[in-house]
């Protein structure tokens, strides 16, 4: 018999040929390194002498190993066992290796964000169809109906029960949603692949919900670039259906009609679309900037139009022509429209402001509101600028009275309050007479002897700064409208702190607006309009010789009912002193003396030494005095007083000086002596 391979090697071998001895073979545990490898050599073996046989023998012999059984490895250790016996690839096969999934990831990774939004929507889709179901469920909206129907104890009765249907499948549904939250959550620890499996079923079942009801149409695209005149409209029409679509809004998009600059778009939408998917879809068309706006028909609120425009509408200057002469009854010429319409509007008994940063066409516009203000007979104007602006020098014939300071502003307001609270009471009484035609009409009507009267406020920040003046203009915006005293505000702002109150907002009826700041357009038109394309905020003032988009302007009223831009028409300031030279004084107190008002000489010899002067705002009394002289009119200071003390004509207090370092002086005021001519009226 031949001993076993493994003995030790240092044992002392006896060979004795007549005796044999046999031991028992120990048999080692079996473990992994059984099935590795053994070499050995040929010498290893012991040599057998002839005729006997070869006893090996040990002097010690080993104490025997107990035996142990061992589990069969497992399915992870036998995995790692035939990975241990492979030998390393070779480094040139690592290197293609690596470098083949690296440009298979490269060109899989980029589309895997567009691939799950694509699939995100109609998964989304169908779970929202899958909660409205469920909630029209739970809702029992046909109970309540059924309930409401119903007359006396079977109305309660019904509407009880309905409550009570409502709360138990409310109690139904939170127990499902918590049943499957645990279900979901134990089978997560136990079967996490299950899980896996039944949610990208669920998934692909939402998104076949999602899918289900809309006919995928066969749509033409245009190509990368932006469009072009003369592209099929079916092209143009699937486009902006694919931008809505996009968008998340289900909208019927008609075929488009070719206009001047561009295309009009009619849609069909349960959604609102707001100014934010116009600035996305003229981006998916790749067309201007602010080319695309949103006409919106009052009697139809899912109905609208787009106006698409390859070409900006409005990008000629037009200047201001000359209107001949006007009427406050009829709409007073202002400018264009993107349509290549006049823009007029109707300003009788109409408040209105016009707002607009430094350098984007606001002043032009507040030029041209005075000129064809001035042109009607049944109108005059007052104006209030305290920050001495250039805004009423150049035209400065057109007003009856200026006021550059607080103190003058105070009194020019004082008037007009005073003059709507007489007309106010004339109406009154007038609607308290019962000889008053049924049909008379209950606002004033202003005539070229009682004309409407509209105080002109440039930078109106400074006069809502005062806690004097603001309380006056509220009053006037309040109340003035129906007597036929308005008033005209200009700004660089249109927030409560440009304002004061919130009172412009509320009462003015004609608002402008140039290229001006988000919260303005805000403040001023309202989120809604904003969001409708109401955007003066993305119009750019002039910077150098760049005009960019001074001049237009965005315009809400009773006439401008759309989100359209328009243009004012450009009137410089030496047009308007050319104007204003050639209209001479419209001042009221022109009209009372060419009316035949009989007056006191001393105050018609002031009247006209007031003209000849050219309109000061005011004269000293020596000044004066000299021109009555020139008139042939003798008086010295108190005899001139005493004749005009009677008309209620006197000198202020306040003294000014007439030149820098001139002692102070006092004096008369041209306002004053208008308003002693009307008293006389």
């Amino acid at each position: 018999m031949t001993a076993a391979r493994d003995e030790p090697v240092d044992a002392e071998v006896v060979e004795e040929p007549r005796t044999e001895i046999e031991w028992p073979e120990i048999e080692p545990p079996p473990g992994w390194w059984q099935r590795l490898p053994r070499w050995r050599r040929h010498d290893d073996e012991p040599p057998e002498a002839p005729g006997a046989q070869v006893v090996q023998l040990h002097k010690a012999p080993p104490a025997p190993v107990p035996l142990t059984v061992e589990r069969a490895p497992s399915k992870a250790r036998a995995v790692v066992a035939r990975v241990t016996d492979r030998g390393l690839p070779a480094p040139r096969q690592v290197a293609v290796s690596a470098g083949w999934w690296a440009r298979t990831l490269a060109q899989i990774v980029p589309w895997l964000p567009v691939l799950i939004v694509k699939e995100l929507r109609p998964i989304l889709r169908g779970i929202g169809r899958v909660a409205s179901w469920w909630a029209r469920i739970v809702a029992v909206k046909h109970l309540f109906e059924a309930a409401k129907k119903a007359e006396g104890n079977k109305h309660s009765a019904d509407m009880k029960a309905a409550h009570k249907a409502q709360a138990s499948r409310v109690v139904v549904s939170i127990a499902i949603v918590l049943a499957v939250v645990g279900v979901t959550w134990w089978q997560l620890v136990v079967h996490p692949w299950a899980v896996a499996g039944v949610g990208v079923a669920l998934l692909a079942l939402f998104d076949l919900i999602g899918r289900a009801g809309r006919p995928a149409e066969e749509q033409v695209f245009l190509p990368t670039g932006p469009i072009v005149e003369g592209i099929p409209l079916s092209s143009l029409r699937a486009e902006i259906a694919r931008s809505f679509e996009e968008q998340g809004i289900e909208a019927t998009i008609a075929m488009p009609h070719p206009a001047e600059h561009g295309w009009t778009v009619d849609y069909h939408t349960r959604a609102a679309v707001e100014d934010e998917h116009l600035r996305q879809v003229e981006r998916d068309l790749n067309v201007r900037r602010n080319g695309i706006t949103q006409i919106m028909e009052r009697g139809r609120a899912a109905v609208g139009t787009l106006h698409v425009m390859l070409r900006d509408p409005l990008a000629r200057v037009v200047d201001s022509p000359d209107p001949g002469e006007l009427s406050i009854y009829q709409p007073l010429p202002l400018g264009v429209t993107a349509s290549g319409q006049e823009w007029t509007e109707h300003l009788l008994r109409t408040h209105f402001t016009v707002i607009g940063a430094s350098q984007s066409g606001k002043s032009s516009c507040f030029w041209q509101f005075t000129d064809v203000l001035r042109r009607c007979p049944e109108q005059e104007l007052d104006a209030i600028d305290l920050t001495e602006g250039p805004a009423f020098g150049a035209s400065r014939r057109a007003f009856r009275q200026r006021a550059f300071d607080e103190e003058s502003a105070l009194r020019v307001l004082t008037e007009a309050v005073a003059l709507c609270k007489t007309r106010n009471a004339e109406l009154n009484r007038l609607a308290e007479d019962d000889d008053t035609p049924d049909d008379y009409d209950e606002k004033w009507q202003p005539t070229p002897a009682e004309p409407q009267r509209t105080v002109l406020i440039d930078e109106f920040a400074r006069v809502a700064e005062n806690k004097d003046l603001l309380p006056l203009v509220e009053y006037l915006l309040r109340y003035g409208a129906k007597a036929a005293v308005t008033v005209g505000i200009a700004g660089q702002g249109a927030t409560l702190a440009d304002f004061g109150t919130s009172v412009v907002r509320g009462q003015v009826m004609l608002k402008v607006m140039f290229a001006c700041g988000r919260d303005d357009v805000l403040w001023l038109f309202g989120k809604d309009a904003r969001n409708s394309g109401y955007r003066p905020d993305l119009l750019e003032p002039a910077n150098g010789a760049s005009i960019n988009d001074a001049g237009k302007c965005y315009v809400m009223s009773s006439m401008s009912r759309t989100a359209e831009p328009r243009r004012a028409y450009r009137l410089e300031q030496a047009e308007v002193r050319r104007r204003d030279r050639e209209l001479g004084s419209r001042d009221r107190a022109d009209v009372m003396t060419i009316d035949a008002v009989e007056v006191p000489p001393a105050l018609g010899a002031v009247e006209a030494a007031f003209r000849a002067a050219d309109d000061p705002e005011r004269m000293a009394t020596k000044e004066l005095l000299a021109w009555l002289r020139a008139g042939g009119l003798e008086l010295d200071e108190q005899a001139l007083a005493d004749r005009l003390r009677p008309t209620g004509l006197r000198p202020r207090d306040k003294r000014w000086r007439p030149t820098p370092g001139a002692n102070a002086v006092r004096g008369y005021y041209l306002a004053d002596v208008q308003a002693a001519i009307r008293r006389l009226s």
